[in-house]
């Protein structure tokens, strides 16, 4: 049997990732063939990814390690 990760990329409020990931794992599950995880970013905290997106701050990002992340990207 095959085991699949589906990872919600995503750790935002009101984030559509959710949605998409779990679609997903429900078309993978109904082949038969597969075991399913999804995993969720909020459940591995990763500070430089909390807060809102660069796009809405104008990249006024919150701390260093955020800056560092998104200077190069």
């Amino acid at each position: 049997m095959i085991r699949i990760q589906v990872v919600l990329g995503s750790t935002r409020e009101n984030r559509f990732s959710e949605r998409a990931a779990l679609w997903v794992a429900d078309g993978l599950e109904a082949r038969g063939d597969m075991e399913v995880e999804v995993v969720d970013l909020r459940d591995h905290p990763l500070p430089f990814f909390d807060g809102l997106a660069p796009a809405r701050t104008r990249r006024d990002y919150p701390s260093a390690e955020t800056r560092r992340f998104g200077e190069p990207i």
